[in-house]
């Protein structure tokens, strides 16, 4: 009688095993990457917002963000303020989902402005926001990496005990 094993003998092997680690410790490493780099752009944004202003917050754009055949939306505060008698209005780059209530239109807020940039603009709302989510990044990128290079050590090990360790067939 023939054993049915649906093809999952002949692919889980431990040479499978390392080639596909390696390709997802390299996908980790990718996005450790940008959850770093986020981190220190992060870190620019609130050190280069400095100055602290009053601005009213004069409206509250809806953006719709298709995915999956469903929609889900973003709101993204638009503030109106001035700087050495010049005005400017200045839509928040981190959009608000179940936190839409945060901001009402009409109403004023402390942000932080670059001085040098004025279109760049922070509050402590955002900051926490943005620190949250770039955060969040960068640890799915350190899990991913260091469990895949677990995984790739253990395949490693495994081939070496079974006399298959050849690095070049990998």
């Amino acid at each position: 009688m023939r054993d049915f094993d649906f093809g999952l003998k002949s692919f889980f092997n431990y040479k499978n095993l390392v080639r596909t680690m390696i390709f997802i410790f390299i996908l980790g490493c990718v996005i450790l990457g940008l959850g770093l780099k986020y981190q220190k752009d992060n870190k620019i944004l609130i050190g280069n917002c400095t100055r602290k202003v009053e601005a009213e917050c004069v409206s509250i754009n809806e953006h719709v963000i298709h995915s999956r055949g469903s929609n889900s939306y973003s709101y993204h505060p638009c503030f109106k303020f001035e700087i050495n008698g010049i005005e400017y209005k200045v839509t928040s780059d981190i959009g608000l989902g179940e936190f839409q209530d945060q901001y009402y239109k009409g109403e004023k807020y402390t942000i932080y402005v670059n001085p040098s940039n004025p279109n760049e603009i922070t509050d402590d709302y955002f900051n926490e926001a943005r620190t949250k989510n770039v955060n969040k990044i960068t640890a799915w990128g350190a899990g991913i990496t260091g469990i895949s290079f677990l995984l790739i050590v253990f395949g490693l090990i495994k081939l070496k005990q079974n006399g298959e360790l050849n690095l070049r067939s990998l």
